[in-house]
């Protein structure tokens, strides 16, 4: 048998040996003959969790085929009449190792078998934040993918752990985080994510910044009391930053999302020095931005209503450039005087402030209790040169008499003496003039100076006065009597009604007896009787005018009983 021949043979033999396999697998039913099963494996990722899609065709119609794989639960699907299935869904167990697996589709009733291999892959999960560099304080979110669809993740960053699950492409977005203030700059942040069902993790290192925030103002030059708003950049987000003027806060304001602010506005306190320093120091970050101001002076100006006037007088004033409503302080002489308000437009008037009497000098200082101003006004003083005249410049004593006079203080009170005598208090006018209408005082002839002197002032005014001589004469009406007989007293030339003193020898300085002169300065008084002790013998009566001050004396003789 040649070479051909026996090729012939095996094949025939080998063509009725397949024939007998398939006459195994054809129903007794007699059902057509169909070809060989197949299955197509669709999968949006070959990773646990996944869910395959599986279709097949070369079924018997209408049989159930059974679908097993990753010896997870089987799937049943039912072939349609053409002996085709699709939409059947197998899910990769979310523990399946990597590694190739077999999946088969197996018809119930042909046994009919579909056979094909599905690689399991790994998973690579990345994670990424919202931004690669950070400031302490700043927010930031992490966003992953790569993990297992619809798994837990624990994510975790500065301290702070959130769970969150994975969408359908096993992907996830973090709510926020925030940068603490306390880490090592040079050391980042770290961050990571674990999958709770894959088990896979990874994790990344943030690079991180500090804060170098600066601040600005609206205007760099101003006075105290006025408005300078400011605003700011690169503080902590959300952060309380404290504004400072030297040691006096002005408020706080809080940074937007981004660390900056803007439209703080605050007022410039008095009494700060210039350039004055505004800090602005955030409360969580302490970082610190200065905003140096000058601070211009007030420019105040006084004026009094007189550069010159004397002691006693008023003045007044009138001040500009103060602060709107602030209390302004005046001093005389190193003395509080009083105060006065500013009004809305920085001025005020105020006076008349008397400068008292006795002053050397007029020293006025106006201070203002906001503003920080201080002017002193010198206002010159004249001296008082006081003067005095009379109307009558010679008569006696009782005799009516004006002093009039000048040169002294607006309203003093003037004493005015007379020889030395008090002659009364007279008020000088706005002017300094008095008149004061006085009698002559009692008193001996002579040459007399009339005084008048200010009580405020202490100015002195002087002029003279003659007291004219008064010539009176004495008589008895008679020169002799005993004992217990009347004396009659006869006088003349005495001051009207002037009051007649009686005096003896024998009783000394004791008043034995007074009476009256008439107005004509006359007199006839017999009221006196000797005393019946005296014994014989010459007596002397002295007749004195009380006013006059003139004295007589006249001999009477004491007879004998």
């Amino acid at each position: 048998m040649n070479y051909n021949t026996l090729a012939g043979i095996r094949k025939a033999v080998s063509f009725m040996l397949v024939l007998a396999f398939m006459a195994l697998l054809v129903p007794s039913t007699g059902s057509v003959w169909a070809a060989s099963p197949s299955m197509v494996i669709s999968a949006s990722a070959n990773t646990p969790g996944t869910a395959l899609s599986i279709s097949g065709s070369g079924f018997s119609s209408g049989e159930t085929v059974r679908i097993t794989g990753f010896g997870a639960d089987s799937v049943m699907v039912t072939a349609n009449g053409g002996g085709s299935f699709s939409g059947a869904s197998l899910t990769i167990p979310s523990d399946t190792p990597e590694g190739s697996y077999q999946i088969q589709a197996v018809g119930q009733s042909s046994r009919l078998r579909a056979v094909d291999n599905f690689y399991v892959g790994r998973f690579y999960p990345m994670l990424a934040p919202s931004a690669w560099y950070l400031k302490t304080g700043q927010l930031f979110t992490l966003n992953g993918t790569g993990f297992m669809a619809g798994e837990k993740v624990t994510v975790s960053a500065g301290g702070v752990t959130k769970e969150v699950t994975t969408d359908g492409a096993g992907s996830f977005t973090t709510s926020s985080f925030s940068v603490p203030f306390n880490v090592v700059l040079s050391a980042g942040l770290n961050a990571n994510a674990s999958g709770q069902t894959s088990l896979e993790s990874t994790a990344i290192n943030i690079s991180l910044g500090g804060h170098f925030p600066y601040a600005w103002a609206s205007n760099y030059y101003v006075t105290p009391g006025s408005t300078v708003t400011f605003g700011g950049e690169d503080f902590a987000p959300g952060e309380i930053v404290q504004v400072k003027v030297g040691s006096t806060g002005l408020g706080t304001v809080v940074p937007g999302a981004t660390g900056g602010f803007s439209g703080f506005s605050a007022t410039v306190p008095f009494g700060v020095t210039s350039p004055a320093e505004f800090t602005f120091t955030g409360q969580d970050s302490g970082a610190q931005a200065i905003v140096p101001i000058t601070i211009a002076p007030f420019s105040g100006q006084v004026t009094p209503s007189t550069w010159y006037t004397m002691p006693g007088s008023g003045v007044s004033f009138s001040g500009q450039g103060f602060v709107s409503g602030e209390s302004v302080g005046i001093t005389l002489n190193g003395e509080a005087t009083g105060s006065t308000t500013v009004n809305s437009l920085g001025n005020f008037s105020v006076g008349p402030l008397t400068i008292p009497f006795g002053s050397a000098m007029a020293h006025f200082t106006f201070m203002g209790q906001l503003s920080g101003i201080s002017l002193s006004i010198d206002i010159s003083l004249g001296q008082f040169y006081p003067y005095v005249a009379l109307n009558n410049y010679y008569s006696v004593g009782g005799t009516p008499v004006t002093v009039t006079g000048g040169g002294f203080g607006a309203g003093e009170n003037v004493a005015i003496t007379f020889g030395g005598a008090n002659l009364g208090t007279a008020t000088a006018d706005s002017t300094g003039a008095l008149s004061f209408p006085a009698n002559v005082p009692f008193s001996t002839a002579g040459t007399k100076t009339v005084q008048a002197q200010g009580v405020s002032t202490g100015a002195v005014g002087l002029t003279g006065f003659t007291q004219a001589p008064v010539w009176s004469s004495i008589q008895l009406g008679s020169y002799a009597g005993a004992p217990g007989t009347a004396v009659t007293f006869i006088g003349s030339g005495y001051l009207p009604n002037e009051p007649m003193e009686i005096r003896t020898d024998r009783t000394g300085s004791t008043v034995v007896h007074t009476f009256t002169a008439n107005s004509s300065g006359g007199f006839m008084n017999a009221g006196y009787a000797i005393p019946a002790t005296f014994v014989e013998g010459p007596l002397t009566f002295t007749i004195t005018g009380t006013h006059s001050l003139n004295s007589n004396s006249i001999i009477y003789y004491v007879t004998g009983n």
